[in-house]
């Protein structure tokens, strides 16, 4: 009994044989053409035919059948070729980030700050020279990391007030840069997770929830439970003042933060020459102001020529907003940066708009 690779072996050299005869039979034709003097074209004519009736011949099944293939081709697939093994591509690893500007004894209720639940600011040392940049709400996270990526490349510091709505909207976005934010050295804090106009009549219960909601989302995001805000600044300003939300943000452990100066960088058609404007024809800017932006078009687009505005006037941009909580007395101490002058103001806390004189 012949076996199935004798079979194979008998196709592949019956192959090889009338390939052979098949080529002997074209150099016999060729010398009789030769012999016969035809003209050059009809010569040129036959061998092209020639050549091609080789081609389609060999093209017909491979020199050699692939062991358990049939050479009809009736009864088995054709073998497949196994998937070269692709290169797995190694990650770059990230160096580490830091701060930009990191403080000394920063950490929450150490000397130098610390915590004043329930107190209200308007702006912060007015015998600095610190300005502070804020924006609240952080509804398009494209724009919200650009402004960091701004502040960043300008060695200065932001504070964020996301709303609690606009980051479990976007949670894996929102995750991605808060965590900049915090690894960049920026601040986050509470402006509420329902982003609700806040009445003088909300009940504390209402409005904590509301905070503490917005709080929970934040340390989502940042994957950390720990993470303490340090202020809450409601929606339009709303309930500034009243005692219940003073008893609310107490308990939230917050302070309570409004605003000196207001780019107004929100409204419809507004444009960035009209917020320059809005910041630096303001009366109140001076130091210790606290400018509030949004993460709107506009405001963005200003936002590096007001970083920029602000350093040419003398002022530096102050950083994160909790530098506000600095007890004076204790820079001079600690830092060496305060003036013993400063000490009879150690809460820096104001009634709206009061600076004090320069000193």
């Amino acid at each position: 009994m012949t076996t199935k690779g004798e079979k194979v072996g008998q196709a592949s050299t019956g192959k090889l044989t009338g390939l052979a005869s098949l080529g002997a039979g074209a150099l016999r034709f060729a010398s009789r053409v030769r012999s016969a003097r035809p003209t050059p074209r009809a010569a040129s004519i036959a061998l092209a035919a020639l050549c091609m009736v080789v081609l389609m011949r060999a093209s017909q099944g491979p020199m050699f059948a692939p062991a358990g293939s049939s050479d009809s081709g009736s009864s088995a697939a054709p073998t497949q070729i196994a998937a070269l093994p692709t290169a797995t591509a190694v990650p770059t690893p990230t160096p580490p980030l830091t701060p930009n500007l990191p403080m000394p004894e920063e950490s929450r209720g150490s000397a130098l700050v610390t915590p004043k639940p329930g107190a209200e600011f308007y702006h912060g040392n007015p015998y600095g020279s610190e300005i502070y940049i804020t924006i609240d709400d952080c509804s398009n996270w494209a724009r919200v990391e650009g402004a960091l990526e701004v502040a960043r490349a300008k060695g200065v510091d932001l504070t964020l007030f996301p709303a609690g709505r606009y980051i479990d909207s976007a949670k894996a976005e929102a995750a991605r840069v808060l965590q900049k934010a915090v690894a960049y050295g920026d601040e986050i804090d509470n402006h509420t997770f329902s982003h609700s106009y806040i009445y003088g009549g909300s009940l504390v219960a209402a409005i904590k929830a509301d905070l503490d909601a917005q709080l929970r989302a934040v340390r989502t995001a940042l994957g950390d439970p720990s993470y303490q805000e340090w202020f809450v600044r409601t929606p339009y300003g709303s309930a500034m003042g009243t005692p219940h939300l003073r008893t609310a943000a107490a308990q939230e452990g917050l302070a309570i933060v409004k605003w000196s100066i207001d780019s107004n960088g929100y409204y419809p058609g507004s444009t960035v020459p009209w917020v320059m404007s809005n910041i630096f024809d303001s009366s109140s800017l001076k130091a210790g102001a606290i400018i509030l932006m949004h993460d709107d078009y506009t405001d963005m687009q200003a936002l590096p020529l007001v970083i920029d505005r602000i350093q040419a006037k003398g002022f530096t941009v102050g950083g994160v907003l909790k530098k506000i909580l600095i007890d004076p007395a204790a820079t001079a101490v600690v830092g060496g940066s305060g003036r013993p002058a400063v000490a009879a103001h150690p809460e820096i806390v104001m009634a709206k708009e009061d600076y004090a004189p320069t000193v």
